[in-house]
């Protein structure tokens, strides 16, 4: 069924759908920033760090999708730096929203994985233009 509506014939839900996933999995970072802090303390630290990573990593290639329909090339370099700069902006959001919740803190090595897994996918997916 879904590949029936991602078809060509249907550019415009293709665009809607891909959109509500962004949206969704925007709504999914902001919710586990602002959660309780002490839910998660079963996470190792350097696991955690790799979570960030592959969290903005999917975060920049969704951007590249939901972005690209606002050109005609899908893979284009101004496209991918609007997604890493995106997600960027969001990693930085959610930490300044931490800084203010109790139990949860600001974290530079937090922001820093954010960036480079959205770097990593952005320079991957780069290489594919």
């Amino acid at each position: 069924i879904l590949k029936s509506l991602l078809a060509k014939g249907n550019a415009p839900l293709k665009v809607l759908i891909t959109w509500l996933i962004f949206l969704c999995y925007n709504a999914i970072i902001l919710w586990l920033a602002v959660r309780n802090g002490t839910g998660m303390g079963f996470i190792i630290h350097p696991v955690d760090k790799i979570l960030h990573a592959v969290e903005y990593g999917l975060l920049c290639f969704l951007g590249v999708y939901a972005f690209s329909h606002f050109y005609e090339n899908l893979l284009t370099k101004k496209v991918l730096l609007i997604a890493f700069l995106y997600a960027g902006a969001i990693g930085l959001l959610t930490e300044a929203i931490q800084y203010h919740i109790p139990t949860r803190f600001f974290s530079l090595g937090d922001l820093f994985f954010d960036l480079l897994g959205a770097g990593l996918v952005a320079l991957f997916l780069l290489r594919k233009t």
